[in-house]
């Protein structure tokens, strides 16, 4: 499970994928092509348990 806390840093490069949780619209960041970006249907949110889908950053 993938905790869904927006951080408030700054970040210093663009991500190349975002994690979305269906339930609670919450937002991960991810740099490399991790297990919950190839598979996002094995995970589900720590927050709400909601189901988990990947959307590619508009840099990519």
């Amino acid at each position: 499970m993938y905790s869904t806390q927006r951080s408030t840093a700054e970040r210093f490069t663009s991500p190349n994928w975002w994690v979305i949780c269906e339930d609670c619209d919450g937002r991960l960041v991810r740099y490399q092509r991790s297990k919950v970006v190839k598979h996002p249907e094995t995970h589900n949110c720590g927050d709400y348990g909601g189901s988990l889908r990947v959307g590619e950053s508009a840099g990519q």
